[in-house]
């Protein structure tokens, strides 16, 4: 039924039943006629139902108007769905190539958020700048934009970093019942770098668990090496990506040739130092993972960086380790870092020895030529021309033994004053020259030490030579020196307390850290612009590098060679004895196997560094530590050795002067007795340093010294043994020569007071 016709046919609508009305629609509200469902009117006055648009001025219903109304909203409803229509267009155009990067929560997410934008948004009609205007459409594009980009980007990589980026992004208008809020217009100005930042800004690399570290350790190596790189890419995958074992990564190659590059040269001290030096992040422009700039194929895929390229092509072309270091720009030291870094010279030196032997093979000069047929030890023919070459006294002594000249020492005018004035001391200079008859003990109780008791002995070594360097008379800047080791230790990562640190140090147990003290006190101590006295400076670097050997050596005891033990005074023949300082483990030694050139610094220090491991030509002597006083202790009658042997090998030594107190009065001096490594291992090391006490007693009875005395220096291992103080003052070793020499407890000039020294 038309509500016109009943209207025709009542006069007026209000007079028309409501059971009709209802059939046609409308109803009658308050005496206003209005179609059904028109209740958001009720409260309306009969003044604002005539005001409204849709009734007429008597409040009642103009159904003409209404007519154009309801076609108007079907227009707008046709708008509204073609705007929705357009809408989802777009978004489906968006999504369907990245589609399997969106996550099904970000996509819920995505919907709600559209259907809250268009609501609050939607002008009538929506042309296409006001759809991309739509912030879920502006990330939709930037998802594209990066995802496309990166065909092989795996699946739960894209949607786990691209859901990481949505949440920091919408931060602040996202989460009002799953409905996004609001969005800067040029938010996503800079999209791909915003997206990759905002994964990095959901965690912190300064607070990554210790579980992801430890396992990255584990698997790869240590983190210091790849801080920067490969750590972060780790990191990243565990983090951000969630894998629980990421099984490639950027820089996952140079772990691979650092692995090789320590396995072929196995042995060499600080190697794995070098190696994280060589193939560390530092070298790779500081490339990562995050780093998305490039195409993911590149950016993934096993990566060396040119430095370490070059280097490899070194390897590969023979030039070795060492010049395809110093030759690569990325690597190459300046003068001053070089000089510095006596570590990294010494390990260079060692590596092309072992590589390129033929380098170093000098071949004798004709002068020396004789010594090839004399001498069959190589070894004891370098020391010989090494000693020869910086002292011509040295060589005027060899072609004297070459000759038979057995009066060549006896007849040098210092020799001749020293005879004299020991026989006025009353000396018995035959017997003090020649010795006496050699003492012979066994052991016959199959006694053994420990490796802890060892070690023992070691440490001990390791105190004392930490007390000399800490004493303020040998080096410069002793409280420098500390702060040196204890940083050293620190970026070890080894705890060190933060009180009395020396005391920590002195007591030190753990093996990693006494190497590490030993390094820093034996490099510091080795440069001159740190020394002040140089024979005690080297001879604490000596101590250190023994119990460095010890420490990174075999810690087992070694097989007994021999249970027959001899003491007995040196003949000092000038080929048979040059050694005698390393078979004893002394530091008057000859260790130029084991020393590294320094430098005097200046301009040029890389070239001629690089010429010597090309040529292996030195430019200055070979010979560090007190070795180089060796020529003068086998000329000088006043110098006497006693040897000690187990079987053939002479494992330890006792180093004597003649000398006179301020009465007059002969004093044998014992400056020490030195034992090598082999007779700190020794089972019987006490009872041969007793053995050996008793032989000097003897040796100095028969001699017929007034006195005998020995050194409390704390590197004298026999100084516990040593009985009270003299009732004299002050003594001094015979001595006619203006040439220096070393001692622990006499100066250089050979004086000293008794409070260094105790009875024998």
């Amino acid at each position: 039924m038309d509500i016109n016709d009943l209207i025709e046919e009542y006069g007026e609508a209000k007079e028309i039943p409501d059971y009709l009305l209802e059939r046609a629609g409308y109803e009658n509200v308050n005496g206003v006629i209005m179609p059904l469902g028109e209740s958001a009117h009720d409260d309306y006055s009969g003044d604002e139902m005539r005001n409204h648009e849709l009734y007429d001025e008597d409040g009642n219903w103009d159904f003409e108007n209404a007519e154009r109304e309801r076609e108007a909203d079907r227009e707008m409803k046709k708008l509204k769905q073609e705007a929705k229509d357009r809408l989802k267009e777009e978004y489906q155009k968006l999504l369907k190539p990245v589609k399997k990067f969106v996550s099904n929560d970000l996509k819920k997410e995505l919907n709600e958020g559209l259907k809250k934008w268009f609501k609050d948004t939607f002008p009538g009609k929506l042309d296409d700048l006001a759809v991309i205007d739509a912030p879920q459409i502006r990330f939709l594009h930037s998802v594209n934009d990066f995802a496309q980009g990166r065909p092989e980007l795996p699946r739960e990589w894209g949607i786990k970093i691209i859901d990481r980026a949505a949440k920091s992004y919408f931060t602040g208008w996202y989460y009002e019942n799953g409905v996004y809020k609001s969005l800067s217009d040029d938010y996503f100005a800079d999209q791909e770098e915003q997206f990759l930042q905002a994964a990095r800004e959901d965690f912190n690399f300064n607070e990554i668990p210790e579980n992801i570290t430890r396992d990255f350790e584990k698997k790869y190596g240590p983190r210091s090496f790849s801080s920067q790189g490969p750590f972060m890419s780790y990191v990243f995958r565990r983090i951000v990506i969630g894998e629980k074992d990421p099984a490639e990564f950027w820089g996952r190659e140079l772990f691979d040739l650092r692995e090789k590059f320590i396995e072929r040269y196995n042995g060499f001290e600080d190697l794995e130092n070098l190696a994280d030096f060589i193939y560390s992040e530092g070298h790779c422009q500081g490339e990562s993972v995050l780093n998305y700039n490039d195409n993911l194929k590149e950016d993934l895929k096993d990566h060396v960086p040119k430095a370490v390229e070059e280097f490899e092509e070194g390897l590969a072309s023979g030039e070795g380790i060492a010049l395809s270091l110093i030759a690569n720009e990325a690597y190459l030291p300046d003068d001053y870092s070089l000089y510095n870094d006596n570590n990294l010279r010494n390990l260079l030196e060692k590596i092309q020895r072992y590589e390129r032997p033929e380098i170093f093979e000098r071949k004798i000069p004709d002068k020396y030529s004789y010594l090839e047929e004399l001498v069959g030890s190589k070894s004891k023919r370098k020391k010989l021309i090494m000693l020869a070459d910086i002292d011509s006294g040295f060589e005027e002594h060899l072609k004297a033994k070459i000759n038979r000249d057995r009066e060549y020492v006896a007849r040098l005018p210092e020799n001749e004053k020293i005879t004299e004035e020991l026989e006025e001391l009353g000396v018995d200079c035959d017997r003090f020259y020649n010795g006496i008859p050699v003492r012979e003990f066994v052991f016959e109780d199959g006694a053994s030490v420990s490796p802890a008791e060892i070690k023992e002995r070691f440490l001990a070594e390791y105190r004392s030579s930490l007390e000399h360097i800490f004493d303020g008379e040998v080096v410069h800047g002793a409280e420098r020196l500390e702060k040196k080791i204890i940083d050293t230790l620190k970026k070890k990562e080894i705890e060190v307390p933060d009180k009395e640190q020396r005391k920590y140090l002195f007591e030190l147990q753990d093996e990693d850290s006494l190497k590490r003290v030993c390094n820093v006190c034996s490099e510091y101590a080795s440069k001159p612009q740190n020394v002040k006295d140089s024979q005690r400076a080297n001879a604490s670097v000596h101590h250190f590098r023994s119990v460095n050997r010890f420490l990174r050596g075999d810690k087992e005891v070694d097989e007994k060679t021999s249970n027959k033990y001899s003491i007995k005074v040196s003949s000092k023949d000038p080929i048979d004895d040059v050694d005698i300082g390393n078979d004893g483990g002394c530091c008057i030694g000859i260790y130029e196997d084991e020393q590294t050139e320094i430098f005097e610094y200046e301009k040029g220090c890389v070239d001629r560094f690089e010429k010597f491991l090309r040529e292996g030509v030195r430019e200055v002597p070979e010979i560090t530590e007190n070795g180089i006083y060796m020529p003068f202790y086998l000329k000088d009658r006043a110098t006497q050795f006693a040897e000690i042997y187990r079987g053939n090998d002479r494992i330890g030594m006792a180093l004597m002067f003649a000398g006179k107190n301020e009465r007059d009065e002969s004093v044998l001096l014992v400056n020490s007795i030195e034992a090598s490594d082999k007779l700190k291992r020794d089972s019987h090391y006490g009872e041969v340093l007793l053995e050996t006490i008793s032989f000097i007693r003897d040796y100095a009875e028969q001699s017929n010294f007034q006195h005998c005395l020995m050194s409390d220096h704390s590197y004298n291992p026999a100084r516990d043994h040593a009985g009270g103080s003299p009732d004299f003052t002050s003594v001094q070793k015979i001595h006619s020569s203006r040439e220096e020499f070393y001692s622990d407890a006499l100066n250089e000039k050979g004086k000293g007071n008794t409070v260094s020294w105790k009875r024998l």
